[in-house]
């Protein structure tokens, strides 16, 4: 009989067990412009966020996916992260779903339950928005001016 080999999934530096649970990002999901745009805090909650979420299993080969992907995240867990401070934690929600991370599958403000979020593929396409120049006052004056001295 052989012996089973223990194949260590972790290097003694990540993790305290040999075999716990991680949280995946990809390199091509790290250097994404997407990704590159959250700030440290918006990647904190999609860690936070990506934590709750459930993968499929292997058992015995056999690949059972979970039930679909979703998030639950309700007030009492956003509320430790960001002690309370409601703007800090929607601003940094609203990032993630405009940068594509997450989709507000199911709002609970009606009746009373937690959000549903989906993960979500869409920061691939993600584009970083150009900037519009806009005059500032005082160049509008010296537009004018200029306009005026042609005349």
């Amino acid at each position: 009989m052989r012996k089973k080999k223990n194949k260590l999934l972790y290097k003694p530096f990540e993790s305290k067990h040999a075999n716990g649970r991680f949280i995946k990002i990809a390199c091509d999901m790290h250097d994404s412009p997407a990704y590159q745009d959250l700030s440290m805090v918006q990647r904190q909650l999609y860690f936070e966020m990506k934590y709750d979420y459930i993968p499929d299993k292997c058992r015995n080969g056999v690949i059972v996916p979970a039930s679909d992907k979703n998030i639950f995240f309700p007030k009492n867990k956003w509320e430790q992260l960001y002690n309370g401070n409601w703007r800090a934690w929607n601003r940094d929600r609203d990032a993630l779903i405009t940068h594509g991370f997450i989709k507000l599958k199911e709002c609970g403000k009606i009746s009373r339950t937690p959000n549903v979020y989906e993960l979500s593929e869409e920061w691939k396409k993600w584009e970083k928005p150009k900037k519009v120049k806009t005059n500032t006052p005082k160049e509008k004056q010296n537009s004018e001016a200029d306009n005026n001295n042609q005349e």
